[in-house]
């Protein structure tokens, strides 16, 4: 256990929070701590926690309830990268052989239960995990779409929108597609401006539901993102459907469908899309333009971008790239929106098609 210690010792003086890459986002830095603190075990895993703040307290044990299986390689990784380098050769500490190490919101109680006691670990677990773990309204995801709109049955609009805005997106998105123009209207705008929705009122909700299937509270809140919901539920969807009901959203203003349609539409559309539907898209983009778009996008999207045109092209653009040095974010962004929307007006003439979701539609 030797490189645990060593590892834990690392962690407690410089931490994986302040250690991230700085172009990489903060919530990368608490799903490696999460991870980090599986590896060491509760007790470890109690000191390291205690020298974070209430906040990132609440973000790690977030993450720790949301890992299912650390593989033996990740694990390996997360402890040489702080303090471990070389232990494992030298046989100090391995992983358990052909095992993973499981996470989960048990694991996640465990850990806060050792750093803060029992009753502070189950005010946080409860906080961070309302629904201890699960889904809000999750057993109705297996029911069929007839069920589930035989279910919600004269339910008025605000009690759909909070049902739908936490269903599986495809099963939102037919059950939606499927509702009378003016409901659905109603439905998609609750559910596009949805804030937080208190426990006790989802907990008496599933209850009635729960019966109604078997017939034929918390003081504290859990934050839905209506615009990233919708938008996730629009995915699944055809484009004719998605665009009248973001023309709907247009009518009501308030700039919610231009939120949504940003949220739909995002380079990382490329990583699913056809190889002759991307050289199409990048044909009408010039060398200079592309050397900026590729700033800073991931591996995957530059990978994209760069394997869909001539070789003797991708070397202009990537030294090009290299040429413009840093860039201000807010450059780079407008020329990747820039594709995007021409990506979405390719797509609106029916020049290219881009994926939804995983399922076909017709």
């Amino acid at each position: 256990m030797k490189k645990i210690d060593r590892a834990a010792a690392a962690y407690q003086k410089s931490g994986f929070l302040k250690t991230s890459e700085k172009d990489k986002p903060v919530s990368k830095g608490y799903s490696k701590a999460a991870k980090f603190l599986l590896l060491v075990g509760p007790d470890q895993a109690a000191e390291v926690l205690k020298q974070f703040s209430p906040e990132d307290v609440e973000k790690i044990a977030r993450e720790i309830a949301q890992v299912r299986k650390l593989g033996k390689e990740e694990s390996s990784d997360i402890l040489k990268e702080f303090g471990g380098v070389g232990a494992e050769s030298r046989g100090e500490w391995k992983p358990p052989p052909g095992e993973a190490i499981d996470g989960g919101p048990e694991r996640a109680k465990e850990m806060l239960y050792a750093a803060l006691g029992p009753e502070r670990g189950q005010a946080v677990f409860d906080k961070v995990l309302p629904f201890g773990g699960r889904k809000p309204f999750d057993f109705m995801n297996d029911l069929q779409q007839e069920q589930i709109l035989f279910i919600l049955k004269n339910e008025p609009a605000y009690v759909m929108s909070i049902v739908l805005s936490f269903l599986e997106a495809d099963i939102s998105s037919r059950i939606i597609s499927g509702l009378p123009p003016e409901s659905r209207k109603e439905i998609v705008l609750r559910i596009a401006r949805q804030g937080e929705v208190a426990p006790g009122i989802i907990e008496r909700m599933e209850g009635i539901f729960r019966d109604r299937i078997r017939a034929q509270g918390r003081v504290v809140t859990e934050e839905v993102d209506g615009k990233s919901v919708l938008a996730g539920i629009l995915r699944h969807m055809s484009p004719v459907s998605e665009e009248k009901i973001l023309d709907d959203l247009t009518e009501a203003g308030e700039g919610i469908a231009d939120d949504i349609r940003n949220s739909i539409y995002t380079i990382d559309l490329l990583i699913n899309m056809d190889n002759k539907d991307i050289q199409t898209l990048l044909r009408d983009f010039d060398n200079s333009e592309l050397a900026i778009i590729i700033k800073g996008k991931s591996k995957e999207i530059r990978d994209r971008i760069l394997d869909n045109i001539s070789e003797r092209r991708r070397i202009m653009i990537e030294e090009e790239s290299v040429y413009l040095g840093a860039m201000r974010r807010s450059d780079v962004d407008k020329s990747t929106r820039e594709l995007v929307e021409y990506m979405m007006e390719l797509e609106r003439r029916d020049e290219i098609s881009i994926p939804r979701g995983d399922e076909e539609w017709i």
